[in-house]
Order: structure tokens, then sequence, then C-alpha cells
């Protein structure tokens, strides 16, 4: 009975700082290290005179670091806990970030967004082991929503980071190192909140095996997520240029459209850290459908209503 009650009193220690952690490094690493490109486009191709194809190529470059940090994230998870992982993403992302503010080259350029990229592929699924272990159940969606509501933190502050730089004579170079050195800073909290949390014991660790992933059940959460994922990487990707192409906002010149459509962006999907509420409040179907509704209606307006 002691040992439980040590133990709970644990968790809810542990719980608020590793929530604010996690909102820490998802707002650098999912805002301005996975999105910074997309954003800085326009500077991109004055400064290195890229094309549109190697403006694809790079992007291209840039969702392969996050797959190799999403891959490389859960090898790290199993053998020496969150803290790697988390750790090794912030670094990754503060290198990538330095790398892209002095980039004399598209090659260099590139090698930066590889970087950046690959921290958020780093960075989440270390958080959702964390909060599962050590926080009570009860607090776990909140938690979690707080901690992926980072995101949208960070898309709006690089979008108003975008938007001073169309708008003024704020050098992109300089936008990118300010970015490196809150990066920095991040990487420092999430090191002294990380070291506490040790990796999971071999005793709870749980197997599947792989037919398990091909069953009906499994399938239909994939197909969720490949649409979900497809629907939002082709927003952030064509959105902001279909309404630029579009005449962009009214009394606005066209430079500042793609600074403005990422700050509504990421400033709407604070709503995410009411998610733990509504889950209870309508279940998780229901709150699963208004999301998937709301991304339907929002591609359909960019077509309809630039």
């Amino acid at each position: 009975m002691r040992y439980v009650s040590k133990t709970w009193k644990k968790m809810i220690v542990r719980a608020p700082p590793l929530s604010a952690a996690g909102f820490a490094a998802t707002t650098i690493s999912f805002g301005p290290a996975r999105m910074g490109f997309g954003l800085f486009v326009p500077e991109f191709r004055t400064a290195f005179s890229m094309s549109t194809s190697s403006v694809g190529l790079v992007s291209s470059i840039g969702f392969s670091g996050f797959l190799a940090g999403l891959l490389g994230a859960q090898a790290l998870l199993r053998r020496w806990g969150p803290e790697a992982p988390v750790l090794l993403g912030l670094i990754a992302a503060t290198i990538g970030m330095s790398v892209i503010a002095m980039a004399p080259s598209i090659t260099v350029l590139a090698f930066g967004v590889f970087c950046a990229s690959s921290s958020a592929g780093f960075t989440w699924t270390p958080f959702n082991d964390a909060v599962h272990r050590k926080v009570m159940d009860g607090n776990r969606p909140a938690a979690l929503s707080t901690i992926s509501t980072g995101t949208s933190v960070g898309i709006a502050l690089a979008a108003l980071a975008a938007l001073a730089v169309s708008q003024s004579g704020w050098s992109w170079r300089a936008s990118w190192a300010l970015f490196a050195v809150a990066s920095f800073g991040v990487l420092m909290v999430n090191w002294s909140t990380l070291r506490k949390v040790e990796k999971a014991p071999d005793a709870i660790r749980v197997t599947t095996p792989w037919r398990r992933f091909l069953g009906a059940r499994a399938l239909s959460l994939f197909a969720i997520a490949f649409v979900m994922g497809t629907t939002s990487a082709i927003y952030i990707a064509f959105a902001a240029d279909q309404m630029t192409q579009a005449g962009g906002v009214a009394g606005l010149s066209r430079a500042t459209t793609p600074a403005l459509v990422f700050f509504v962006y990421g400033l709407f999907g604070v709503t995410g850290l009411f998610t733990g509420r509504l889950y209870k409040l309508v279940g998780l179907a229901l709150l699963l459908r208004g999301a998937m509704m709301a991304g339907a209606v929002s591609a359909s307006f960019v077509v309809l209503l630039p």
C-alpha cells in the first residue's frame, strides 16, 4: 500500500513539468523545425534562385527526415527511454535551423531542412510513452492534448516571424538564428525534465505480433491516419499558394498570404487544448468525426473560396 501511494504521488508530481516540457518540444519541432521551410519558400526562392522542382525536392527531403526520426525514435525509446530520442530530436532541430540560417547553397539548405524536420519524428512518440506511464488515467487526455497543442503555437509563432520578414527589412537568416536559439533553450528544459523519467521496465513491455496489425480493426485506424495525414500534408503544401494565386487577402500584399494562412492555422489549432474535455463529453468516435469533417470543410473552402 505504501509503495502504491509513493508511486501515485510520483506520477502526480511529474505530470505538470512533463506536459510543459512536451509542449515546448512540440512547439519547436512541429513548428519552425517542420513547417518553417514552407513558410519561408518566397525568401528561399530569392536567395537561392530555387525553381518549383527544387522547392519540391527540398520539401521531400524534409519529409524523409521526419520519417527517419519516427523510425529512429522507437528504437531509442526501447533501449534508453524517452530522454534519448527527445534530446536527439532537439539537438537535430538546433543544428538544422542553425545550418539553414547560415546556408550558402541549396545543398546545405536541404541538409539543414532534413535535420530540422527529423526532430518532429523524434519527439512525439517518447512523450506519448512517458505520459502513459507517468500520468494518472484521468489526466492523460489533457496532458497529451497540451503537448500536441505546442504544434499550433509553434506554427503561429513561426508565421509571425515570416510575416515580419515579408513586411519589413528583417532578415530571414536572423529569424532562423532565433529559432535555433529557442530550440537550444527547449533542449535544456527537456534535459532537466526527462532525465528523471526512466525507460519502461522490460517486464511491462508488450510485444505485439505483426499479424495483429493486419486485422480489420487495425486497418481502419491506418485508413483514418492516412486520410488525416494526407489532408493536412496537402493543405500545408498547397493551400497558401492557392490563396496567393487567387489574389490573397484583400487590402494586403500577396507576400503576406502564406504567413497569415499559417498563423490562422496555428491559432485555431490551439483549440486542441480542449480535446481532453471534448473526449469526455462526446466520446472518441464523435470527436474524431468532427475533426475529420473540419478538415474536409477547410479543404473545400480552399478550392471554392480561396
